[in-house]
């Protein structure tokens, strides 16, 4: 026991040398760096005048040293980044920032300074736009005295870009109303619903369209449809400019049968708009990018398929009552009857997210050739396919930024609605968590017993340019409105 002791207290008196040495070293070993050396990105809201980046410089160390730092622009510095990292950066224009607090002393008494960069957004916007990074601030730290420099921590790459788009935490609820305040029934038959600049439109199956207040959810009047049934009236969406398509269900599966597509401006009485036959079963969704009083195109997913139907319209004029069809690469995306498409255009040469349910549940931008360009990981994202239905999209450009809003189904009981930034559409390949990707995630929304699991979204942004609202309906739910701005607070 006695001799177990004595090996315990050996080894307990070595590494207790062994600690006091290493700590020594350390304590003594003075040096001078960037607390956050390297490449550090910066977000600058457009609506800013200008933003401050305040850059921390240290001495590690206990000694008793003292030493002049001076932090200056270093073209090597981004020649060597710029070699490393593959990009083509340069150097900011003089008149777009200013450095101050860039000269020190630091010593054991002052052992933190603070390197200040002001940036002009303005100025830099002009330089090289939204949502963009071409110019940088490289800094190099160099010290005169007794104490070294990190030459690890000595260098520091600035990279702003200009961001655009919704203010950051600017969500506002502008309203919130279950269906029995908005006096629609709960029966499953409420699936859809359009926005205009003035009003929003609820369609349920067999009656006429009760339109409200955009701004407050307050009832304003209907519109008497009389072709109005179970599965006539069956999906309704908008264009830009206040014109209002509703289709019905073409659901036979095999041979032609006839699908009726009304058009409604603003809230005259709906008149025929596409009135055909053909072999596509389709109805469940309907988009509208564009002006139908100047150039559009309509979208609507086929059934059970990889397949997107749809109609030009060219300086006002429906091009053809024949529908071309659009085919997405089916390994990458198959649905059942849960889907949506929307054009980036007025037509296919930029593409079309899409978004569907079924076999093979994604979401994700294809080229006009129906390539796959860029997937959203919907379970990563926690909209597992399982449990989810993603089936709604609407698409808007707000103040230099594009989004994408989806709307998702939860069994029957639960809704939500996702935006997306896809200013770039390759952001959706980003972390399906990440805040460059996700703009806004809606609060859940309780549907009662939403037998048809069914629900619906969009974008409206203001004639003015200065807002944007996201609407979603869970069908049994609720109908509601989130507002975002661009101004500064």
């Amino acid at each position: 026991m006695k001799r177990s002791f004595i090996i315990l207290l050996s080894f307990l008196s070595v590494c207790f040398i062994a600690c006091k040495e290493n700590t020594t070293d350390g304590m003594y070993e003075d040096k001078i760096g960037f607390l956050n050396s390297g490449e550090q990105l910066i977000g600058a809201y457009i609506a800013n005048t200008e933003i401050e980046f305040e850059s921390p410089v240290y001495k590690s160390g206990i000694g008793t040293g003292q030493a002049n730092v001076v932090a200056s622009l270093d073209e090597a510095t981004l020649d060597e980044y710029n070699l490393a990292k593959e990009t083509d950066y340069e150097m900011m224009p003089a008149d777009c920032y200013t450095i101050t607090n860039s000269d020190f002393v630091l010593n054991k008494d002052n052992k933190n300074g603070v390197v200040k960069i002001k940036i002009d957004v303005k100025k830099l916007q002009a330089l090289q736009g939204v949502m963009n990074q071409k110019y940088v601030v490289a800094l190099k730290l160099a010290v005169n005295g007794d104490i070294a420099l990190n030459s690890s921590k000595s260098t520091m790459i600035l990279i702003p870009e200009i961001t655009g788009g919704i203010r950051p935490n600017s969500a506002k609820v502008l309203w919130n109303k279950t269906f029995l305040d908005m006096g629609i029934p709960n029966d499953n038959n409420a699936g859809s619903f359009a926005v205009t600049s003035q009003y929003v439109f609820v369609n349920g199956r067999s009656a006429d369209l009760k339109y409200f207040d955009r701004f407050t959810g307050a009832y304003v009047g209907s519109v008497v449809l009389p072709f109005k049934g179970n599965l006539t009236n069956f999906t309704i969406t908008a264009d830009s400019k206040d014109n209002l398509l509703i289709t019905n269900l073409r659901n036979s599966a095999t041979g032609n049968a006839l699908q009726t597509i009304y058009r409604i401006k603003g809230t005259s009485a709906p008149v025929k708009y596409i009135d055909l036959s053909h072999a596509y079963p389709n109805g469940r969704k309907l988009s509208v990018t564009g002006d139908l009083d100047q150039d559009a195109i309509i979208t609507a997913t086929v059934e059970n398929s990889s397949r997107v139907i749809y109609w030009l319209v060219k300086n006002g004029v429906l091009v053809s009552q024949t529908p071309q069809v659009y085919t997405a690469d089916a390994t990458r995306i198959t649905w059942a009857t849960f889907a949506d498409a929307v054009a980036l255009g007025t037509d296919l040469e930029k593409g079309m997210f899409i978004v569907g349910n079924g076999t093979r549940s994604n979401l994700g931008f294809f080229s006009k050739n129906g390539d796959s360009n860029a997937e959203y990981d919907l379970l990563g994202g926690g909209l597992d396919p399982a449990s989810f239905r993603s089936q709604s999209l609407s698409y808007a450009t707000f103040n230099g930024a594009s989004y994408l809003a989806v709307a998702a189904q939860k069994t029957n009981t639960e809704m939500l609605a996702v935006l997306f930034d896809v200013t770039k559409t390759s952001n959706l390949k980003l972390d399906p968590n990440s805040q460059k990707l996700i703009a806004y995630r809606s609060p859940s929304m309780t549907t009662l017993n939403n037998g048809n699991f069914t629900a619906d979204v969009h974008l409206k942004v203001s004639d003015d340019l200065n807002t944007m609202v996201l609407y979603g309906l869970g069908t049994n739910g609720s109908v509601y409105a989130v507002q975002f701005d661009n101004d500064v607070p």
